[in-house]
C-alpha cells in the first residue's frame, strides 16, 4: 500500500498519536516516536492496520 504524507499524518492511527501526546516532549534527536516503538506497535493493534 503506498500511501501520502497527507493521507498516513491524517490517518487514525496517526489522529491517535497526536490525541495521546506521543510526539511530544524532549527526545535523544532523531524520530520521536522510535523511542516509543513499543507502544506505537500496541497502538497499531488497537487501531488496525488496515484504517491507517
Amino acid at each position: 500500500m503506498n500511501s501520502t504524507l497527507e493521507e498516513v499524518l491524517s490517518s487514525p492511527l496517526f489522529a491517535e498519536i497526536r490525541k495521546r501526546g506521543m510526539m511530544e516532549g524532549d527526545h535523544a534527536g532523531g524520530c520521536a516516536l522510535a523511542e516509543r516503538e513499543a507502544e506505537i506497535s500496541a497502538l497499531l493493534g488497537s487501531v488496525g492496520r488496515d484504517r491507517m
